[in-house]
């Protein structure tokens, strides 16, 4: 940079921006960043906000966590490209210094030859001297069980490793045996969370790949069985959050609390996601163990319950729970389906937070149980209520809010909450997109203006982590930690 003089020499010096903390342009640059960046992506901008000015300039050189996070998709698997992009992904890595790394790596070709598995490995070699910073490892394949086997006998040491994601792009990968081991994952001593999805759910596969023992957060987003639910419970003593997708069409599910016999006790489990496909009762299911730590429990239901519902009434794990969420995703369910939700809730008596993913007529009788106005209303310690509305769900008239609203008012209104009973304090809605949030918003303005000024409320538009995806990525959640 030439020396600057005269009025140029004041103006640089009495610029506002040198006087912006580097800590705090360090984080403006990070949201310039896209969500998942790529080398494609990223490099731009990184590019543009080092020509703006010295200080800029700066942050970007000085800024490691910049550095820290990559998404790659390979495309081809020739020697050269494979060679080329080994270096461009060591050489970003560099920059990060320190820092713990976040490394999503897509193989986006099919390897079907013994020459196309010993080029990915002589890939996975050359970028052995960044695996021992890194932190979340995410690998996405056509096939992830075939791609595997590049892996066996590779020296990578991986002692930060603290989350992995496997994923394929074809639900045919969750039948591929195993035959193999991949030590390298067992090995992590620090890895605790697993995210799964249409590759290795079958429990004896997945031996070979994970250290279960270890695991305490666990993500299966596609289906597995009851009986590997089962395997997996037994095999992670110390899991603490677990998120399962279930479709038992070809299974068979519990049908009564006593058609299996217990199979003991899980003292680590705090937190259970069920997303249930052609299943039953998620009672039958949970009756299986005893879950003394469990406090959070969400169930979402993509079609009617199969079987005969049990009776509440006595399950200790209901009263323990202190956040449940209940989904229907859009299905209008017989009115007795929502009558025995309620009877669940009655027995949640220490319940503090409810989600309510659905805001259809067909939730009026639970609105109407939780009334203050009722004779013996349910959930006497909750204190904030969630509606999360989706396209198929929205409200479509006045008639449909009214009990919601009345129920709302009832619960935070001070001569009508009954002694022994938290008066609401919070109500949230969570809708998916720009157009549902502006019509909920119109359709609910009215009625929020209505409650007590005591009750906060607020209409927050939840953006789809889909849209964010880099192209040729299918990641099924979000790849925030949970």
């Amino acid at each position: 940079m030439p020396p600057l003089s005269g009025n140029h020499a004041v103006e640089y010096v009495s610029s506002p921006i040198r006087l912006v903390p580097l800590d705090i342009l360090h984080e403006i640059i990070l949201h310039c960043l896209p969500v998942h960046p790529t080398i494609q992506s990223a490099s731009p901008v990184i590019s543009s906000l080092s020509q703006v000015s010295s200080a800029w300039r700066t942050a970007v050189h000085s800024s490691p966590r910049l550095w820290s996070r990559l998404f790659v998709t390979i495309q081809d698997d020739t020697v050269d490209t494979l060679d080329r992009c080994a270096r461009m992904v060591t050489r970003w890595f560099q920059r990060a210094r320190s820092v713990p790394l976040s490394f999503f790596l897509n193989i986006d070709f099919e390897a079907e030859f013994d020459e196309d598995i010993a080029h990915i490995r002589s890939f996975l070699v050359d970028i052995s001297s960044i695996m021992p910073r890194v932190q979340h490892f995410g690998l996405h394949a056509q096939l992830t069980t075939e791609l595997l086997y590049s892996f066996v006998g590779l020296e990578w040491k991986l002692p930060l490793l603290k989350r992995l994601d496997l994923f394929s792009h074809s639900r045919i990968d969750q039948v591929n045996p195993i035959a193999y081991s991949v030590p390298i994952f067992q090995t992590a001593p620090n890895l605790v969370q697993v995210a799964i999805q249409n590759t290795i759910t079958s429990a004896h596969d997945v031996q070979h790949i994970l250290p279960w023992s270890q695991l305490t957060d666990i993500n299966m987003a596609y289906s597995i069985s009851v009986s590997r639910w089962i395997e997996v419970m037994e095999m992670c003593p110390k899991m603490r959050v677990f998120e399962v997708s279930f479709n038992e069409e070809d299974n068979v599910w519990p049908s009564s609390l006593e058609s299996y016999p217990p199979k003991g006790t899980h003292h680590s489990l705090e937190r259970l996601y069920l997303d249930i496909s052609n299943g039953g009762a998620f009672l039958n299911l949970l009756s299986l163990y005893s879950f003394p730590a469990l406090r959070t429990l969400h169930v979402l239901y993509h079609s009617e319950p199969l079987l005969d519902f049990p009776r509440p009434k006595g399950i200790s794990l209901l009263a323990n729970l202190r956040e449940f969420s209940f989904s229907a995703m859009g299905l209008h369910f017989p009115r007795e389906h929502f009558t025995y939700v309620v009877e669940i809730l009655r027995e949640m008596v220490n319940l503090e937070e409810l989600e309510l993913q659905q805001a259809t007529q067909d939730f009026i009788p639970i609105y109407e149980a939780l009334s203050f106005k009722q004779e013996k209303a349910i959930l006497p310690r909750l204190g904030t209520i969630k509606l999360w509305v989706s396209s198929e769900s929205e409200p479509g008239k006045d008639e449909e809010l009214e009990p919601l609203f009345k129920m709302l008012s009832s619960r935070c209104t001070e001569d009508i909450v009954p002694v022994g009973y938290k008066p609401l304090e919070e109500f949230f809605v969570g809708v998916e997109a720009e157009d549902v949030h502006e019509r909920i918003s119109n359709m609910f303005d009215p009625w929020l203006g209505r409650l007590p000024p005591q009750l906060r409320t607020n209409i927050d538009l939840s953006r789809s982590y889909y849209f964010d995806q880099p192209e040729g990525w299918t990641y099924p959640i979000a790849i925030n930690d949970w």
